[in-house]
């Protein structure tokens, strides 16, 4: 998994996430405000979800 941010029309990889096949929490304080989105990769789909902090 990934976490990414768009920065100037691009995305950019800024924390991944090792595969420990369990549930996942990821500790957004140290971010700043703005949209993100969460990458998830199975073998079976890849799904994506936005994030926004505020």
């Amino acid at each position: 998994m990934a976490l990414t941010t768009l920065k100037n029309g691009r995305s950019r990889a800024i924390k991944r996430i090792p595969d420990n096949k369990g549930v996942v929490s990821i500790d957004m304080s140290a971010y700043k405000t703005g949209l993100y989105t969460i990458k998830i990769i199975t073998k079976d789909r890849v799904i994506t979800r936005k994030i926004v902090k505020q």
